[in-house]
């Protein structure tokens, strides 16, 4: 199991499906869930990237605060992130 066995092995983040928001040509969201996740239902693991004025990823934080695959991708800009 990954995390709090949201998600079953023999899954790994290669076999994931993935899915990203652009903003500006950087990403701005990453969503990774098992294959066949609908958006929308909980099984996401969302990452939120901020950057400075010179485009420099300064952050990288979780959905939730955590790495668990147990988000909503379509809520992902409605969703605390630490």
């Amino acid at each position: 199991m990954i995390n709090s066995k949201t998600v079953q092995y023999p899954f790994t983040e290669d076999d994931m499906m993935r899915l990203t928001e652009y903003d500006d040509d950087l990403p701005l969201y990453v969503g990774r869930a098992a294959p066949g996740t609908a958006t929308s239902v909980p099984g996401w693991q969302i990452r939120k990237f901020t950057y400075d004025a010179s485009n420099n990823e300064t952050a990288m934080q979780f959905a939730g605060g955590t790495n668990d695959y147990s988000q909503i991708w379509d809520n992902r800009a409605l969703l605390s992130y630490s």
